[in-house]
């Protein structure tokens, strides 16, 4: 069945301009903030291959209210049912797609063996200041465009859930049982024949004796997709919804085993089951779309959803999402990141697979302090806290995430690439390790800022060196409470006790610094979160007594500084 190979959207809603191609992804994860357009692009794809003919329009779709300028939204679909591709209908229209690009000259189709060549149909949903729509299959060729019936769109299988999916449990001509059911009974006429004589024979007997075999694989499918989902069912059946118009398809609903209509269970469980129902018709061939997919249901849900979905190979599947249990479950490269007034998504490749499962908020923010380790991101959450009690906006108010990249090579290539897929990074780390000095260079060169150490040192050596002794004496305090008073002093000649240190002289003071900095590296006094952040809040009361122009204050004043901008 159909599937967008290629989306282009102009002056609609918040879109200036989209242009997307999504080649043969059968999953597409749309992530972004809440304002990014997301839902927009849902939308649009829903207009142009709806099957509907009665869509309004308003001057609220046009971009900046601007009615002068159409709404023109433009689907490339592969894999176009054969019916549209003869002669009679559209096949005079069709496009090409000749090694991943779509050639208009079709007397240019290759006879090479090594070329890849498919049929592209190319539809097109126009709006003008008039808000009638109207519906096109186009090319670049010296044609006229010529127009689709909603009976032809209808047969490429696009069906989008929604919170009010209730149509979705009976057999109207739009609803996804309607698709599959066509895929039982040869042609649109004997469905709606035999649609027609069942509701007429079952109102002419009380008793209800109707036969609805031609419908219970359709019934099983959807049994066996809600039971992946985590709804079972004793018995999923097609029978009857009493309602006011006896001679309508819509009367003809899935009940369960109570006969009850799936259309009154709660909306969590509806939601779910129109999932179900979506997926069998994926599992089919069709294109679905999926709204805000994490609404209503448990995360254990969700992962199950995706998990299902993504061995979808037949139909084509867009969902939207805020969860991280989504985005968790995903692979790489069927993320794609719309970023608020960007006319194209960003995507992923698949060494980003192991950050997009361990820090997935990140890719919901717009901007990114990426820690070295666990020190420096406790730091950080102590310093988001300090900032609140200031009265400031919190981290996440401003579109901040932080993220423990845990060391290793990885926190330059992070830094990296997500600076080239437009966020704003700063990083926070130690300068203490020779071996990834070409990766630090490489993310220097890619505009990636830093919060950084002096060269060679960790942080702990950094804060040793550039507190106040006061200071010093509080994080050695903080060491005692995390491991013992022995595992602090025992690398300092001649002092027994922590108590001691407050009498050292100041010509001792600089070899004690540099002993503890040392030792508090070696041994990992602060190397987890919860231990980064008390050191962040002794590091935080005591900031405004580090001297000007130490290297510590100067990354503390410059994280301030971006996280203010």
């Amino acid at each position: 069945m159909a599937r967008i190979h290629q989306l282009n959207i102009s002056h609609f809603r918040g879109i200036e301009q989209f242009e997307q191609c999504f080649g043969d992804t059968n999953l597409i994860v749309l992530i972004g903030r809440g304002d990014s357009g997301k839902s927009t692009i849902l939308k649009a794809i829903s207009l142009v291959l709806s099957p509907a003919w009665n869509n309004t329009f308003a001057d609220t779709d046009f971009y900046n209210l601007d009615t002068s300028k159409p709404i023109e939204i433009e689907v490339s679909l592969l894999c176009v049912p054969e019916k549209l591709l003869s002669d009679a209908k559209y096949g005079l229209y069709k496009r090409l797609l000749i090694n991943g690009k779509i050639v208009d000259d079709i007397s240019k189709s290759s006879e090479e063996p090594s070329d890849q060549e498919e049929d592209i149909l190319t539809i097109k949903l126009v709006v003008d200041d008039t808000l009638q729509p109207k519906w096109y299959v186009v090319n670049e060729r010296e044609q006229d465009n010529i127009e689709i019936s909603h009976r032809d769109r209808a047969l490429l299988d696009m069906f989008m859930i929604a919170d009010y999916a209730n149509n979705h449990f009976s057999y109207n001509k739009l609803s996804p049982l309607y698709a599959l059911l066509k895929k039982e009974l040869d042609t649109p006429e004997t469905i709606e024949k035999k649609l027609v004589d069942v509701v007429r024979q079952a109102y002419q007997s009380i008793a209800s004796n109707v036969s609805f075999q031609e419908f219970e694989k359709v019934a099983s499918e959807i049994k066996q997709q809600a039971m992946y989902l985590g709804i079972g069912f004793d018995d999923l059946k097609t029978s009857l919804e009493y309602k006011g118009n006896a001679y309508t398809e819509s009367n003809i609903t899935l009940h369960d085993g109570l006969n009850r209509p799936l259309g009154m269970y709660g909306k969590g469980s509806k939601r779910l089951l129109s999932m179900a129902i979506q997926l069998a018709l994926a599992k089919a061939g069709g294109i679905v779309l999926i709204d805000e997919i994490e609404q209503g249901l448990e995360p254990d849900r969700i992962r199950t959803i995706i998990n299902k979905l993504s061995q979808v190979k037949q139909g084509q599947i867009f969902v939207t999402t805020h969860s991280r249990d989504t985005v968790v479950e995903s692979k790489a490269d069927a993320i794609y990141l719309m970023k608020k007034g960007s006319n194209f998504f960003y995507q992923f490749e698949n060494e980003l697979q192991g950050l997009l499962r361990s820090q997935p908020e990140a890719f919901f923010a717009r901007r990114v302090i990426l820690c070295e380790g666990a020190t420096e991101y406790g730091i950080i959450r102590a310093l988001d806290h300090h900032l609140q009690k200031k009265g400031k906006p919190s981290l996440s108010a401003r579109s901040i995430a932080v993220i423990d990249s845990r060391g290793g090579d990885n926190f330059y290539r992070y830094a990296i690439w997500l600076t080239s897929k437009g966020f704003d990074v700063i990083t926070f780390n130690d300068d203490d390790n020779k071996n990834i000095l070409s990766s630090k260079e490489e993310a220097i060169s890619a505009g990636v800022r830093m919060a950084i150490c002096d060269a060679g040192n960790a942080l702990e050596q950094q804060l040793f060196n550039d507190v106040p002794w006061t200071t010093v004496l509080e994080l050695a305090q903080l060491a005692k409470d995390i491991l013992s008073e022995d595992a602090v002093v025992s690398c300092l000649d001649g002092i027994q006790s922590i108590s001691e240190l407050s009498s050292t002289i100041d010509e001792q003071q600089l070899e004690v610094r540099q002993k503890l900095g040392v030792q508090s590296k070696k041994k990992g006094w602060y190397k987890n979160v919860t231990d980064g952040e008390s050191l962040g809040n002794i590091l935080f009361l005591n900031m405004q007594t580090i001297e000007d122009g130490k290297t510590l204050r100067e990354e503390l004043k410059m994280l301030i500084d971006w996280i203010n901008e």
